[in-house]
């Protein structure tokens, strides 16, 4: 497809795809059905031998029903598959719970004539780097934080392509930030933390919450104890220090066994004057409107935490956007257009650098949310994209990926589209 029809495509793919955003939005299941038939699916796709030139590509997601996941779903398998890369195809996974469930799926993906997998949730990352290693598939965490250990560990595999996402200590500030948000507003001292996997390995819910904790205790001058295995716990914990109270719940809200122990230790709310959560509070939204407390989240830009600000009852968002995973995509592209050893990092895997979006206020919310949400005109088009790839820009570099990668803040993006 030239560049004049690719715009021309652009403009009709806006009204195509006013239903799969609405869909994104409501976090309902529709988006997966009725995506299996466009990018495939690992339990109902076809499963027959990869077409010629056909790159087939996994992605591992923890939820279907996810805000982010279906809104990096709409951008790669709407704008990346339909309009740039005709010659990709996405397989997605179902809502993936445990390490069998992903190593299973990496096995039907490599089944599939499966090329490379695109992981947005790792249990035991070293396994998952070998498995894929073993049917000849590449990975990449995408938009994904890791530890420096598990790192160390599969660095030097050259089927690793690396970490593009936050960095630990970006995911440390976010929650940091949270916290220092509320205490220079002065808007409570009873606090509900949601640390999601912070206690079952998930690194970027640990980083979180960790930030969280410490910035409480230097704030509010007490000792909440050892933050990093507070941080850690796997139970419902209470600490009261003065006047300043917080109450750590962790698990997955979405998973019903685990959202009905946080419903438990929040109650009605009227015990809490903050909530601050390292994931998504969808699955008990109706929860924490009726106990009319203020809330602050990582998550994304999506339509559900726009009515959220339009309550009134988030006050601050921590979030990525949609295209955000454009350079992690084009990075696992030229590993499997035959460039892999091109873009590594002095011969080992790389590790870049993104960092999130934020909003404290409803304005800059939607002003934000605006440009996020516009699929015509992504924060990373297929313009910058082909920049990355050596099979579009013979020249090419890894440093050309990094800078493109970082280059990722609302201003950046803004300064790209003024420029086309």
């Amino acid at each position: 497809m030239s560049d004049m029809s690719r715009r021309s495509f652009l403009v009709a793919l806006a009204a195509a795809t006013s239903l799969a955003v609405a869909a994104c939005s409501n976090g309902g299941e529709s988006a997966q059905s009725a995506g299996s038939s466009t990018s495939g699916s690992a339990n109902g796709g076809d499963a027959g031998d990869r077409a010629g030139g056909e790159h087939v590509i996994g992605v591992a997601v923890y939820n279907v029903a996810d805000n982010e996941v279906l809104m990096f779903r709409e951008y790669l398998v709407d704008y990346v598959a339909k309009v740039c890369f005709e010659d990709v195809r996405f397989v997605y996974s179902d809502s993936i719970t445990s390490e069998d469930e992903l190593i299973a799926f990496i096995d039907e993906v490599a089944a599939m004539g499966g090329e490379g997998l695109m992981s947005f949730y790792n249990i035991d990352l070293q396994a998952e780097v070998e498995r894929c290693a073993s049917h000849g598939m590449y990975h990449i965490v995408a938009s994904g934080t890791v530890s420096e250990e598990d790192f160390a560990k599969v660095e030097n595999n050259p089927f690793f392509l690396g970490v593009i996402g936050p960095m630990v200590q970006m995911e440390y500030n976010a929650g940091a930030n949270m916290v220092s948000s509320f205490i220079a507003k002065k808007a409570g001292d009873r606090y509900f933390i949601m640390s999601g996997g912070a206690g079952v390995g998930n690194e970027m819910h640990y980083q979180r919450t960790l930030g969280m904790l410490d910035t409480l205790q230097s704030s509010y001058g007490v000792d909440l104890g050892d933050t990093k295995t507070v941080a850690a716990t796997t139970e419902p914990l209470t600490i009261q220090k003065d006047q300043l109270s917080v109450t750590i719940s962790p698990g997955y809200i979405s998973r019903p066994e685990m959202r009905e122990s946080v419903v438990e230790s929040f109650g009605n709310g009227a015990d809490f004057d903050i909530v601050l959560s390292t994931i998504s509070v969808d699955s008990i939204r109706d929860l924490l409107n009726k106990a009319k407390v203020k809330i602050a989240m990582v998550d994304c830009y999506s339509q559900n935490n726009q009515l959220l600000f339009a309550e009134g009852r988030l006050n601050y968002l921590v979030g990525k956007y949609g295209s955000l995973v454009g350079p992690s995509f084009a990075a696992l592209y030229n590993a499997v257009t035959g460039y892999a050893d091109v873009f590594r990092d002095n011969g080992k895997a790389f590790k870049i650098s993104q960092n999130f979006w934020a909003s404290d206020s409803e304005a800059d919310f939607n002003e934000k949310y605006e440009f996020a949400s516009n699929i015509t005109q992504p924060a990373y088009n297929f313009e910058d994209l082909y920049s990355i790839c050596r099979a579009f820009t013979p020249d090419a570099t890894f440093d050309d990926l990094r800078k493109l990668a970082e280059a990722c803040s609302y201003e950046d993006a803004k300064r790209r589209r003024s420029s086309n």
